[in-house]
């Protein structure tokens, strides 16, 4: 069994585990009527059961290429899911690309990191500007586009302040900073600021997840927009450390675009 930065509910991960696994594959008939029915929930509950067989079963020893397969069906059923409903959040479409960053398949890439923001754009709810402004910044990386990415980071990062923050400005505060360290330490080609940054993202992810109300929460095991940022940095020449246990080497050494 692997292990992660912080205790976990093991018994309960395993039961979170063997459901997921129980439900990923569809049934065809079902799948079948959802199309039918246009039922977007059918399509993103698979997408969630892949995620967390990949987290889950990371733990329980699934290999690198075990993981990227499963990652690699959850964003196909993704795919069908925003077909449908036409829009996530932007919260969502980071995890998403993450996950598509380490799974090998360069498709789902460049389909991840070309959307519209209509995608990640939902009226109903109200997101900070940054947290648009993160999801461009990355799908600019994803797709290699230096310029453009160079960007974005810095207006994201301009746009973290407690003042520019008007929904739950300190817990978003605390997500966005660390992501902003990374992003500007890749943008400036800088080794030393990038392996402190890691380590950065490494502890507020720790500090996020290792309370005791979360313990038994698989969405704490695995970093997935870490180990997309890692990907990217890899892209722009930088090395990735191994100082992060919840974005582990292993994943982004396998999980190279084929």
């Amino acid at each position: 069994m692997r292990t992660v930065g912080h205790d976990l509910d093991l018994a309960a991960i395993q039961r979170q585990l063997d459901r997921a696994r129980a439900a990923v594959h569809p049934d065809p008939a079902e799948q079948k009527d959802a199309r039918a029915r246009a039922n977007a929930y059918f399509f993103k509950n698979l997408v969630d059961n892949g995620l967390t067989v990949a987290r889950a079963g990371y733990l329980y020893d699934l290999g690198p290429p075990e993981i990227q397969k499963v990652l690699r069906d959850a964003l196909f059923y993704a795919q069908e899911m925003l077909d449908i409903a036409g829009a996530v959040s932007p919260i969502e479409i980071r995890k998403y690309l993450g996950a598509a960053l380490i799974s090998g398949n360069v498709s789902l890439v460049k389909w991840l990191a070309q959307l519209h923001k209509d995608s990640y754009t939902l009226p109903a709810i109200e997101i900070n500007r940054a947290g648009y402004m993160l999801v461009q910044a990355l799908q600019a990386g994803a797709l290699g586009e230096r310029k453009e990415f160079d960007a974005l980071q810095k207006e994201f990062a301009a746009n973290i302040s407690s003042k520019k923050l008007k929904v739950n400005p300190r817990s978003a505060q605390e997500i966005y900073e660390p992501l902003s360290g990374l992003l500007q330490s890749i943008s400036l080609r800088d080794q030393a600021a990038f392996e402190k940054a890691w380590a950065a993202q490494a502890a507020a992810w720790k500090k996020r997840w290792s309370r005791p109300s979360e313990k038994a929460n698989n969405n704490g095991v695995l970093d997935l927009e870490a180990l997309g940022i890692g990907r990217i940095a890899q892209n722009f020449g930088l090395k990735v450390p191994d100082t992060n246990p919840y974005a582990p080497l292993e994943l982004l050494a396998n999980g190279k675009s084929q």
